[in-house]
């Protein structure tokens, strides 16, 4: 966390280190820091490899905090103008760390089930979370100020949106909270996020032990509760409630997701979004935002020479046609996939729907030895819906006869 000093920084990878020892063997972690000057960095990103991802905690470096960094400086010529630009620039960067932070959930947004987020920070000072220099006597979610404090109410109901849930360790500890005044505090901006998605908010990163403890019961036993509702497709928002019986609320305290967002129509969606849920399409066979609609296809290795085959692409769009799924102009993009599922070839043009075939349609692709899986999507450019098709082939390494009719794909 750029919030933090070198103290805060040592004991966040100590309780870190200590936090991946009470996991279990298949549980996925993913590692990810931010930097003031090169933003979000991925070190580990979904894996089960614990022991890598200890390594790569012992491995990172602490850096000097801004104070530090200035204690070998004489500004003092330039005065107030310093501090204001100081002010400023740090503001900058708070907006671009919740930036940041909103473009990881749309890729989280993918990765299925509960994930949950340990943040070691300090936080974005109040001054920079409130526009109006009038500061809260305590934090409450329901005295809504400008500034700041908007983006990071819509990051947090959009980690929730997305099934993350927040546990936040103010990595500067209790004693430096007491010492600061109220304007530099940052737990105002930790507890937004985790009260509003369900996690926890923990003060003192000093006490490694009870905070390692919590976690581990936290992420480990929930009750799921849920309930359906009508999707639309507004982004609105909306609040979700949980109540105690009044007996029960002297024994109990609830942490859970306080509301969710509808899904955004796809002509409201950033670049960005549709690139991701293009690569999705491509690497997953899912989407974020629709369901998907199937149609078969088939490849046909028709001839091998000189280590390249000769492969007949054959698309059967007979069923997608009677629905009358896909309408207009769409994108038409062919996935060439290794065995690893790695993106090899993509081939991408836009057609008018009504002009392609009624039934069946037929591609020529040459490719070398190997194992293929080949995926087909057409995607409404303006509506967004996606039809889908998979099919696979193998390319032998060496070259012999071979039946046109023949399909040698492989079951995997």
């Amino acid at each position: 966390s750029s919030q933090s000093d070198l103290w805060g920084i040592k004991k966040a990878k100590q309780l870190g280190l200590e936090f991946i020892d009470t996991l279990q063997p298949e549980d996925k972690i993913s590692i990810i820091a931010y930097s003031r000057d090169k933003g979000l960095i991925f070190y580990l990103f979904s894996s089960t490899d614990h022991q890598k991802a200890k390594s790569i905690l012992q491995g990172l470096t602490e850096f000097p905090t801004t104070n530090q960094l200035k204690k070998g400086k004489d500004e003092s010529w330039l005065g107030s103008q310093t501090e204001e630009m100081e002010r400023q620039w740090l503001q900058l960067k708070a907006i671009n760390f919740v930036s940041g932070l909103g473009e990881l959930v749309k890729i989280l947004t993918y990765v299925p089930g509960n994930k949950d987020i340990l943040l070691f920070s300090g936080g974005t000072p109040r001054y920079y979370l409130y526009e109006s220099r009038s500061l809260p006597d305590e934090f409450n979610l329901q005295d809504i100020k400008p500034g700041l404090f908007d983006r990071f109410t819509d990051l947090a109901r959009s980690l929730a949106s997305a099934g993350c849930r927040v546990y936040a360790v103010n990595a500067k500890g209790h004693k430096a909270y007491l010492s600061s005044s109220s304007g530099e505090r940052g737990d105002d901006s930790l507890r937004i996020l985790t009260d509003h998605s369900g996690g926890r908010y923990f003060p003192d990163i000093a006490a490694t032990s009870r905070v390692v403890d919590d976690l581990e019961t936290l992420t480990g036993s929930y009750y799921v509760l849920g309930y359906y509702v009508e999707e639309k497709w507004d982004g609105r928002y909306h609040q979700i409630e949980v109540k105690l019986q009044e007996e029960k609320k002297a024994k109990f305290r609830l942490y859970y997701q306080k509301g969710y967002f509808n899904p955004r129509p796809y002509a409201e969606l950033s670049d960005f979004e549709k690139k991701l849920d293009l690569f999705m399409l491509a690497t997953e066979g899912k989407s974020a935002y629709f369901p998907l609609v199937e149609f078969p296809s088939r490849a046909i290795l028709a001839e091998l020479q000189g280590g390249k085959g000769k492969v007949f692409l054959k698309l059967n769009l007979a069923g997608l046609k009677k629905q009358d799924f896909l309408r207009g102009q769409v994108e038409w993009l062919i996935f060439i996939l290794d065995e690893k599922g790695y993106i090899l070839q993509m081939k991408r043009r836009k057609v008018l729907w009504s002009q392609l075939p009624a039934t069946q349609l037929v591609i020529k692709l040459s490719l070398s030895a190997g194992q293929y899986k080949l995926r087909t999507v057409f995607r409404d450019i303006k509506a967004g819906q996606a039809a889908l098709s998979i099919t696979w082939i193998a390319i032998p390494q060496k070259d012999q006869v071979l039946k046109k009719s023949k399909s040698i794909s492989p079951p995997w």
